[in-house]
């Protein structure tokens, strides 16, 4: 039984659980092998379930590398299906959504399923709509940590919980750049400190001056995903060393096409 799946998403401390078949070109492969056979001949394809559980056993690193194992597995197959014109259908037992309370237990799964529909010709990000920014890497929410409102409010990442802390309206800053404006905190911004223009200098929160520190250029890379770039710096808003974990700062680097450098917007 695998519990790590993926390129990037192996364990280094439980070797034996990574996955050694059915990752992405197998996958591609089933899936393409689908549409040659039914879907260019005009016979509809449908997966009829397709799922994967989080190891509650594990705990500590562990257990966070198989959260975010299983959020690519998710991503991928969805995104797999739909782009060779397979529809499918994700088993949901009551984990993702429990259809008594009407609520959704796992955001994370929920995004990672959204995200995967999401493709280059998908709707751009609009103006004035509200976003939960998810890194590529860790699957987990841009936020302002501890739901901070004071200037230089750290950015870091989190398990999305639906805070405003973590969701973030996006509105015009002229000539083709944006401005971030989370939804607990009006008339502040995200923006990179100080005008720093090194790598590593930190994304945190600040009351909106129009500064090019303050503005944002949102580029599209693939696969839906969108890189953000400093107007001032140049740089990539980024999740630092790759952390998967809660916790994970945000600061800018140069871009170099970083799973960990790249986001989705997944509308409110």
């Amino acid at each position: 039984m695998f519990y790590y799946w993926g390129s990037g998403y192996h364990s280094t401390t439980d070797p034996s659980r990574n996955s050694n078949w059915g990752e992405e070109a197998d996958l591609s492969a089933y899936f393409q092998s689908m549409k040659t056979k039914f879907v260019d001949q005009s016979i509809p394809v449908v997966l009829g379930e397709y799922g994967a559980y989080t190891r509650s056993s594990l705990t500590g690193d562990a257990l966070t590398l198989n959260q975010v194992s299983r959020a690519y597995f998710l991503n991928q197959v969805t995104r797999q299906a739909l782009s060779r014109g397979i529809l499918p259908f994700y088993w949901d037992t009551g984990a993702i959504l429990n259809r008594q309370t009407n609520t959704v237990g796992d955001q994370q799964g929920l995004a990672a399923l959204v995200q995967g529909e999401q493709n280059g010709t998908s709707p751009g990000i609009q103006v004035g709509s509200i976003y939960q920014i998810m890194n590529r890497n860790s699957f987990k929410a841009l936020e302002f940590a501890g739901w901070g409102t004071a200037n230089h409010t750290l950015a870091d990442q989190w398990e999305y919980l639906a805070g405003a802390n973590q969701q973030f309206k996006v509105e015009d800053a002229g000539s083709g750049y944006y401005r971030l404006t989370p939804m607990h905190a009006s008339g502040k911004c995200l923006e990179i400190d100080s005008w720093s223009i090194a790598n590593g200098g930190q994304a945190d929160l600040w009351d909106y001056s129009g500064g090019n520190n303050q503005k944002w250029s949102i580029q599209a890379t693939d696969n839906g995903y969108y890189k953000l770039i400093n107007v001032n710096s140049g740089k990539a808003l980024e999740i630092s060393g790759y952390s998967l974990n809660n916790g994970g700062s945000a600061n800018q680097w140069d871009y170099y096409g970083g799973r960990n450098q790249q986001w989705a917007f997944l509308k409110m």
